[in-house]
């Protein structure tokens, strides 16, 4: 890309299309928020370091790319710094509160197609298939006077689903139904979570992707704010024992950590107990983080991982997977 006129243009980059398999590998990341080139430079180490470990097919990144959505320099930052990466990939962003900040933040800085007709201002709900992956990207920021996501963002996903024949079906969205961090009871998260705990499952989504609280949790499988009963068994992929939960009619929330610099700590259990129940995984992470998911066939196989910026070394700090 670039300006003829001026004869400027970027370095060649390359991305891949889907190739109709049953195979699709992707990336989850949240907030990698900065302030300056230097902080960018972390989230710029997480991707190269998930891009070590997955060929990933695409990125989901669920908000808070910048700390204010108009500002120019900041999302000048995040795509450059890691451009070794981005260059070389898709992300597709959701939506944060720090984006909400500013005006036309994601359309200004993000190029989407087959978009519902809606107030852009805030950000963008959306959705895209790969394979046989189907992912709706929701924004937490569309929000009703009863801080509930607006009826016809609702409506939206709910035809997008009931239209999609995917054998995975996921959401993205940035304020966390589920999280330990210190966003789990106001009074938009309350509402989403009441709004969205039965629909999640009654629509088939497998996973929901969230951010925002800059912790690490991953649920059982969930229905009407409850964990469902699921089978499991064990499986080998890439030389790894997995957990498998097996035709599981629920839905898996996870928040994966912080992909930048902003690492918050978690909330003691006995205080989210009131509100949800205990996740499967809770993990106090003091380092930035990102997740991946390999579907291959009927199994996906989900590990999360931390990054050592400074020794450049990760750890698996979660794995699952499901069958169905």
């Amino acid at each position: 890309v670039g300006d003829a006129s001026r004869n400027w243009w970027s370095e060649v980059g390359t991305f891949k299309m889907a190739d109709g398999t049953g195979d699709t590998t992707f990336i989850h990341v949240s907030d990698p928020q900065s302030q300056s080139a230097q902080q960018y430079a972390t989230f710029a180490t997480v991707l190269e370091k998930a891009y070590e470990l997955y060929d990933s097919d695409f990125i989901v990144n669920t908000g808070d790319n910048v700390d204010h959505g108009d500002n120019f320099r900041q999302w000048q930052w995040m795509f450059d710094t890691a451009s070794d990466t981005l260059m070389d990939t898709v992300m597709m962003s959701a939506s944060g509160n720090h984006e909400g900040k500013g005006s036309y933040a994601i359309e200004k800085n993000y190029c989407y197609s087959n978009v519902p007709e809606q107030d852009t201002e805030s950000g963008i709900y959306f959705s895209f298939d790969y394979n046989n992956v189907h992912v709706a990207i929701l924004n937490t920021e569309n929000l009703d006077d009863d801080d509930s996501l607006n009826d016809a963002q609702v409506d939206w996903l709910i035809e997008d689903m009931e239209n999609s024949d995917a054998d995975w079906k996921f959401v993205a969205f940035h304020k966390a139904m589920y999280s330990n961090g210190s966003h789990y009871k106001d009074d938009d998260v309350c509402a989403i979570r009441d709004e969205l705990c039965t629909l999640m499952p009654q629509l088939g989504i497998d996973m929901v992707f969230q951010g925002h609280d800059h912790v690490y949790l991953r649920t059982d499988s969930m229905i009407d704010n409850k964990v469902e009963s699921v089978t499991t068994s064990t499986a080998e992929f890439n030389g790894k024992e997995y957990t498998v939960k097996e035709n599981p009619v629920g839905t898996v929330y996870e928040i994966s950590g912080c992909s930048g610099v902003k690492v918050y700590s978690q909330k003691d259990e006995s205080l989210t107990d009131k509100y949800f129940p205990r996740a499967e995984v809770i993990k106090d992470v003091t380092k930035s983080a990102f997740s991946g998911i390999n579907i291959v066939g009927d199994t996906l196989y989900f590990d999360a991982y931390t990054v050592d910026v400074e020794s450049g070394e990760t750890e698996n700090i979660d794995s699952f997977a499901i069958r169905k």
